[in-house]
């Protein structure tokens, strides 16, 4: 820790503090007194004995720092007037505690590039309001979870069962004719960027998704319904545009959206 790093008076914040450490435990005293124990890791021995408790602060320089968040263990990242979110505990800890603001930027950079490769996907399907992300599940919902991605560019088909109900999910295979090397690309909202070939991959099966061309290959892998789901599409001339977008911020909450949507401009789904 830098000298000039405040450290808060533990005795007198009314937040747990460390009573001791006994090997890989640290014991601890909660605001009523009562005794408990945490695993003696270096994110807790940076927050309950440096920080008394409190969030973590701190600044490397004016231009890199670094802000706990409500949620323990999560933080964000200011770097050169951008901010990202990051959960990599120990390393963002690590970067602290050793005051290495070269491994912190190469951190935020990593984490920024994440964060950049999903507003390009977005971006490039915002045409769509038939397009979901799962953040739990960290995956990408076509059509109300008839069709799914991940964030590795795995697809993925429901599976029913006679009676209509979901029944699970089946693994997916997708020509990726888009599929090409990393690139860099000027867009229009995020200016210049490189374009990693996995979230080109993801694209490729997304838009593939959303205007299903009759691929026997693809056809032969569905069930009843999501054969009839896809057949649909594809005579109805992939009318995909007569929809809106939802924003990225409703995509991150995982937006839900019917399971049979109505593929035609006029509304006929037969």
């Amino acid at each position: 820790m830098a000298a000039d790093t405040p450290r808060p008076d533990a005795a007198a914040t009314g937040f747990p503090t460390v009573v001791c450490a006994r090997g890989d435990v640290l014991v601890m005293q909660d605001a009523r007194g009562f005794p408990y124990t945490i695993h003696n890791t270096p994110y807790n021995r940076l927050r309950y004995i440096d920080y008394a408790g409190r969030r973590i602060m701190y600044a490397f320089d004016e231009d890199n720092i670094v802000q706990e968040t409500y949620t323990p263990g999560i933080f964000n990242c200011r770097m050169s007037g951008r901010i990202v979110q990051i959960s990599d505990t120990a390393a963002v800890t690590l970067a602290i505690v050793e005051q290495d603001v070269g491994a912190y930027v190469a951190l935020c950079k990593r984490w920024l590039d994440a964060t950049i490769q999903k507003e390009y996907i977005e971006t490039y399907v915002r045409g769509s309001r038939r397009l979901a992300y799962d953040a739990d599940a960290k995956k990408y919902l076509v059509d109300g979870g008839m069709f799914r991605v991940d964030e590795n560019g795995n697809a993925e088909t429901a599976v029913h069962d006679k009676d209509g109900s979901r029944a699970g999910w089946s693994f997916l295979c997708i020509v990726n004719t888009q599929a090409r090397k990393s690139m860099d690309v000027v867009d229009p909202q995020l200016g210049r960027i490189t374009v990693s070939e996995k979230t080109q991959m993801i694209v490729g099966k997304l838009m593939f998704l959303l205007h299903p061309t009759d691929d026997r290959v693809f056809l032969n892998q569905l069930d009843k319904i999501t054969g009839a789901h896809a057949r649909r599409l594809i005579r109805a001339g992939q009318p995909d545009s007569t929809y809106d977008a939802p924003r990225y911020d409703d995509m991150r909450g995982g937006a839900a959206f019917p399971a049979h949507p109505d593929p035609s401009p006029g509304g006929e789904t037969a």
